[in-house]
């Protein structure tokens, strides 16, 4: 460690060189002057570690003498050496930013060396809070400007490129990236969905509007005429349904779906929801096998939201599949306390791009122009895997897809058998609900 003493007195240079020469655990090296001209020359041609300073010297006094060597060497730490009626100043030069001071008489020994170890050191803590505090005030700006611009709607706003290290500072900067992305993702999907809804909802009304007109002008005994009301009748429970649908997302980003949880066999569920779905999937002469869970299978769960999502499941894998395809139902126990039921089929599979937002409200994974012809009665909005997708996590379950585009996909949800402490089976619930 590189010592600079700047003192005058031939006496005391002497005493401090003496107490430096017996350390021996870490050597110091010392560089004595008796001027602050001869001080402030070596610190700007050499590298100083430690400044040991006395204040008053033939070419300057008092706190001028500290603010002279504070300027010059601004990130070398001062120990002042002073004598008992100059503590006063001594004390203004470490309100000033010196590390310590010592009278002249007690600077010997491991006092000494004590004072200078701990000035290098608080002077090193000092520095790195320094750069911290630069480094903080400089994110705090990025946000505030980056909260600014995403407030007037600016989703192309990023901070995280100005980080300069892996600590808190950066995770709170990749945060916000990550948080605006999501949005950009939620804009752009919830405009994807607005464009779905108004189409699904124009084509039953065109429909609706054309079969009235033709109602009209039919006779009452018109035999065709119960086909047309027919029509209508399908058309309004699909416009019903859709609205209904729209109904729960909005309880569902509200925060307000509520679980009703009971005891519930989870494969007397599945068999009631194939049984359900059969005849749909026979009328394309598909066939459903169920693969039951081998044991104990009763959990607690709100049963009716999960068998909506086991039927929309279920019949996405009818409506997507052909013709003559088996369709795969299983229910299994993948660890300890968790239930799994997965629901494979044939059909043109998820691209790789859009699985993970497969079960956003907004989403969906196929274009119109590679869905396989459906049922006239299909929505085509997207709403259901979304809601599907928030009723498992509800349950604080788990939701995904696992698919190779025109190999089949295979949907899959997981739940616990226990819900997390806050619902419990009512009081007035039966033991065990079976659908």
């Amino acid at each position: 460690m590189n010592l600079l003493l700047i003192e005058d007195n031939p006496v005391e240079r002497k005493l401090v060189e003496a107490v430096v020469s017996r350390v021996k655990d870490r050597p110091f090296t010392l560089q004595s002057v008796d001027s602050l001209t001869l001080g402030l020359a070596w610190l700007a041609s050499h590298q100083v570690d430690c400044i040991l300073l006395d204040l008053n010297l033939p070419d300057t006094t008092g706190i001028d003498t500290y603010r002279s060597v504070a300027a010059a060497a601004p990130a070398v730490p001062v120990v002042v050496l002073t004598v008992i009626h100059d503590e006063a100043l001594a004390i203004q030069a470490v309100s000033e930013g010196a590390q310590d001071y010592l009278f002249k008489a007690q600077a010997e020994g491991a006092l000494l060396v004590r004072s200078v170890r701990y000035a290098v050191e608080r002077q090193r803590m000092k520095a790195e809070l320094e750069s911290y505090t630069r480094r903080l005030g400089e994110h705090v700006r990025l946000l505030n400007e980056g909260f600014t611009r995403l407030a007037a709607g600016d989703l192309r706003v990023r901070i995280g490129g100005s980080s300069d290290g892996h600590d808190e500072l950066a995770a709170l900067a990749a945060g916000f990236d990550r948080t605006v992305e999501q949005l950009r993702r939620l804009r752009e999907q919830k405009a994807q969905f607005y464009s779905m809804v108004t189409h699904d909802l124009r084509s039953p009304v065109h429909t609706i509007l054309l079969a009235s007109s033709s109602l009209q002008m039919m006779r009452a005994d018109e035999p065709g005429r119960i086909s047309v009301l027919g029509v209508v009748q399908r058309k309004a429970s699909q416009l019903a349904q859709l609205v209904d649908e729209l109904m729960e997302v909005m309880f569902i980003e509200a925060g307000q779906m509520k679980l009703l949880p009971t005891r519930t066999d989870l494969n007397a569920l599945l068999s009631t929801c194939i049984e359900d779905l059969e005849p749909q999937a026979r009328a394309r002469g598909q066939r459903i096998a169920l693969e039951p869970l081998d044991g104990e299978a009763t959990l607690v769960c709100d049963s009716l939201k999960l068998y909506r999502v086991a039927e929309n499941l279920l019949g996405n894998a009818i409506r997507h599949s052909r013709e003559g395809d088996r369709i795969e139902v299983r229910a299994s126990e993948p660890r300890a306390g968790w239930l799994r039921v997965e629901v494979a089929d044939n059909g043109p599979g998820v691209d790789e791009s859009v699985r993970d937002m497969l079960v956003e409200p907004f989403s969906k994974g196929w274009s119109a122009s590679e869905r396989p012809a459906s049922p006239p009665t299909e929505t085509r909005t997207g709403l259901g895997l979304g809601i599907c997708g928030a009723f498992v996590r509800a349950h604080s379950g788990q939701v995904g897809v696992e698919s190779e585009r025109g190999q089949g996909a295979r949907f899959w949800f997981e739940v616990p058998r226990k819900p997390p402490g806050e619902q419990r089976p009512s009081a007035d619930s039966p033991d065990e609900v079976r659908l």
